[in-house]
């Protein structure tokens, strides 16, 4: 797969706006080299998530468009979308299981582990490919 320095936690919470203007991005803890694949799951399965965890088909498209516009994704890429977005949400599971019990009772922001596994389940299906075009 196509390779770059990641984030590798693009979370909401990691970026910054001034109304809608992208202002700056934190928590560079986890940066990387890796897929840019990787990259782009871990930031769809939040910004492109509904509340129960669900993905919004019309968000992700659009995400989605959007990055393929910069950079087409390849069709290795394609075939293992699903795949990543499975790795994404396990990985964020295990993380956030290791900090709730490595930090139980201190005074440290732990987010909900279950969210993750939540996600991880509904992944096993996945209805929104990457636009790919040969």
């Amino acid at each position: 797969l196509p390779r770059a320095n990641i984030h590798a936690d693009l979370f909401r919470d990691n970026a910054m706006f001034e109304g809608t203007h992208l202002t700056g991005l934190i928590d560079f803890y986890n940066a990387c080299s890796g897929p840019m694949l990787y990259d782009v799951a871990i930031a769809l399965n939040d910004w492109c998530s509904d509340e129960e965890g669900v993905i919004d088909g019309p968000r992700a498209r659009a995400f989605l468009g959007a990055y393929a516009a910069l950079r087409p994704f390849t069709a290795a890429e394609a075939e293992l979308w699903p795949t990543m977005l499975r790795v994404a949400c396990v990985r964020f599971w295990l993380s956030r299981l290791i900090a709730a019990e490595q930090f139980a009772g201190q005074d440290v922001l732990i987010h909900d582990p279950q969210e993750f596994e939540q996600r991880l389940a509904q992944r096993q299906k996945v209805s929104t490919p990457l636009p790919f075009v040969l």
